[in-house]
């Protein structure tokens, strides 16, 4: 498929309203539409070439994003109100935070970080010479999700800068879970609003539980076992002594499918669900019997809360 910049005039009037000129809107579309048509790795060789007849080169492309003046405004705002603007369904808001890593190869780029040691494969058996290992250097992200209840997706991001990157720039260190409070505390929502924010147990700090508390949102997180109940020292039972009793748990099998329940426009079912065939409804049924356990344990969770 060959793309030119007239085929998307939705696209073109909904970059407008960054407030951007024409050049900019042109190269912020490039990469949108690289993103839409999503094949292999993104990079700029491919966002340089999706306009066919405005093709340009990759360095190009490089250049404008490394540009400081992009970092001073933020264009991303007014897109989201423009999204949430369009939200009419009154209900409940999802926000999923979590961290994305972007693993790179160069040998002196910044701001990188080693999360593990990685070996390389083993070889044959006669194959004596000890394995190297070597550090995997990333780009974290801090990225969150805000699902609308008629199924509009709006992301934010934020990325994570190491100590030694921000001494260099002399700019503020702030941990993953301070970027995740900053996140919650900017949602542009109303005060009203039913908001639930999931996390995993990388985000359950102090800072995030202040800031849903200040805004007044459901913070849910995973339970750590090892955890223990407030009291005395030496008398908080660990979490993982509920489980001792099993006599007091429903044992009512609960079985949730991704298009019904009351939180079916929350869900989209993805390519390696669907399969080959790309009707969503139709594939639906004939895997009615798979269970999505993330989705259970959201529902579950919504359910008990109601019938309090």
């Amino acid at each position: 498929m060959i793309m030119v910049s007239e085929t998307a005039p939705g696209l073109k009037a909904f970059l407008g309203k960054t407030g951007l000129h024409e050049f900019a809107r042109r190269m912020v579309m490039r990469m949108v539409l690289a993103f839409a048509f999503h094949r292999g790795r993104m990079s700029c060789s491919q966002a340089a070439g999706m306009i066919g007849s405005q093709s340009i080169h990759r360095g190009q492309l490089t250049r404008f994003m490394a540009r400081p003046r992009w970092q001073k405004n933020d264009f991303n705002s007014p897109l989201r109100a423009a999204l949430l603007q369009w939200e009419a369904v009154p209900g409940r808001f999802i926000f999923i935070v979590d961290a994305t890593l972007v693993s790179q190869a160069g040998e002196k780029t910044e701001n990188v970080i080693a999360p593990g040691m990685r070996q390389k494969k083993k070889r044959s058996k006669g194959y004596r010479k000890r394995l190297k290992s070597k550090y995997k250097k990333c780009h974290s992200f801090t990225f969150g999700l805000l699902i609308t209840p008629s199924g509009i997706r709006i992301p934010y991001q934020i990325p994570h800068y190491t100590k030694e990157y921000c001494a260099e720039k002399n700019i503020p260190h702030r941990t993953t879970a301070e970027a995740a409070a900053d996140m919650i505390r900017d949602l542009s929502l109303p005060e009203d609003a039913d908001v639930v924010v999931l996390g995993d147990t990388a985000y359950d700090a102090k800072v995030v539980r202040q800031a849903c508390e200040d805004r007044n949102y459901l913070w849910i997180t995973p339970a750590n076992p090892e955890r223990v109940y407030e009291g005395s020292k030496g008398n908080r039972p660990r979490l993982r002594s509920r489980l001792k009793d099993w006599t007091g748990l429903s044992l009512k099998t609960i079985r949730l499918r991704a298009s019904t329940g009351r939180y079916a426009d929350y869900r989209r079912l993805s390519r390696c669900v669907l399969g080959r065939n790309r009707n969503p409804a139709r594939s639906t049924r004939i895997r009615k019997s798979r269970m999505f356990a993330a989705s259970a344990a959201c529902s579950l969770f919504f359910r008990q809360r109601n019938r309090i």
